[in-house]
């Protein structure tokens, strides 16, 4: 189970850092003391591995690390006071716009940013600067071009040294069968989807027991969207890991999803269960033979009504859901209610409306 408690954190300067490494190494695996880089860092440690999956990173120079270029500084928020738990054995979506906060915090989760305020633990365990921890996460972030400078198989090596007690070769290969993922092949040869699958075979290899998504499907054309994305579930269900998965596509996490949070200027609006969520919205078209039902009558039944569109004597009207919503429907005096499925797209946006967030 992971736990985030009141979880916030400040960025001093949004600066990138410039390094003098022609890769960049994902941080997700790494553990143990002087292991931290600075949370300017974007994510990643910075050494320059030359063809050789074995490189050590405390062999890199300490600058190469620390060579940023600083920027004026400015103060911003990018979590405020963020509680969530995402428990085992579970499908988690990371609903929100760009700059939302999603990958900021799945960095978080994986030790890579320290928190300003607030603590987050992993199975009991603050992850920040805790080997033992990390060692259950691997982090599938939403950039590739780090991975060039491998194969498919020296990357696999590579990650394969961060989980030794867990890393699957066999599952690997064969994943990779599957896909058509040639092995030997510079990954700077590759398309962005095939990068994206190759890192994300490796993730499942791993076999650690949380496996963070950022973007995954980003650049798969609609074929191999879905081919993945079954692999995914097969091997996730198959050992009940965990899966977390941000993305912009509404759609797609309701699809994958059986839990879900929506995250807006680093403050979460709701966190809960994809059923729980689908019922916070219902939409009803309500036909009076004698009239068309106003606003003030869909109030004076005690309806909060988010929404409300009339054509003729046909009335559309979305409300707040509860357990007694239909029951107040009844209560306006329709001769015909009828209840009209909401997508989830459509869900998050009239909660993000009724929070005060215009889209």
């Amino acid at each position: 189970m992971i736990e985030i408690s009141n979880v916030s954190m400040i960025f001093e300067n949004r600066s990138q850092p410039h390094f003098n490494a022609k890769e960049l190494i994902p941080f997700s695996a790494r553990g143990g003391e002087g292991t931290a880089v600075p949370n300017i860092a974007a994510g990643y440690a910075a050494p320059f591995v030359s063809g050789s999956p074995e490189k050590i990173f405390n062999d890199v120079p300490e600058e190469t690390v620390n060579n940023i270029v600083p920027e004026a500084k400015h103060r911003e928020r990018a979590l405020d006071n963020v509680s969530l738990v995402i428990p085992d054995s579970c499908i988690y979506g990371f609903l929100g716009s760009n700059g939302a906060g999603k990958s900021t915090l799945m960095r978080m989760i994986c030790g890579v940013y320290r928190t300003d305020e607030g603590s987050i633990k992993i199975d009991g365990q603050e992850v920040f600067d805790n080997s033992e921890a990390k060692s259950s996460v691997f982090f599938v972030n939403d950039e590739t071009i780090e991975y060039t400078g491998f194969t498919l198989e020296s990357l696999m090596m590579y990650y394969r040294n961060y989980y030794p007690s867990t890393f699957n070769t066999g599952k690997f290969k064969h994943l990779a069968s599957v896909l058509g993922l040639p092995l030997n092949s510079p990954l700077s040869t590759f398309s962005k989807g095939m990068k994206r699958q190759s890192v994300v075979i490796i993730g499942l290899a791993s076999c650690a027991k949380y496996l963070m998504l950022d973007e995954a499907f980003d650049g798969l054309d609609p074929a191999m969207r879905a081919m993945v994305k079954n692999i995914i579930l097969d091997e996730i269900r198959g050992r009940n890991a965990t899966l977390i998965v941000s993305s912009h596509n509404v759609h797609e996490i309701g699809e994958l999803c059986d839990r879900a949070m929506l995250i807006h200027n680093g403050k979460i609006i709701f966190a809960d269960e994809l059923e729980n969520i689908r019922g916070r919205f219902v939409k009803y078209q309500l036909t009076s033979l004698d009239h068309t039902i106003t606003q003030e009558e869909i109030s004076a039944a005690g309806l909060e009504a988010v929404q409300y569109k009339a054509v003729g004597k046909v009335v559309q009207i979305i409300v707040k859901g509860s357990s007694d919503t239909y029951e107040k429907v009844s209560a306006v005096g329709a001769d015909l209610a009828e209840q009209i499925p909401l997508t989830l797209e459509e869900i998050f946006i009239y909660e993000m409306d009724t929070n005060g967030y215009r889209l």
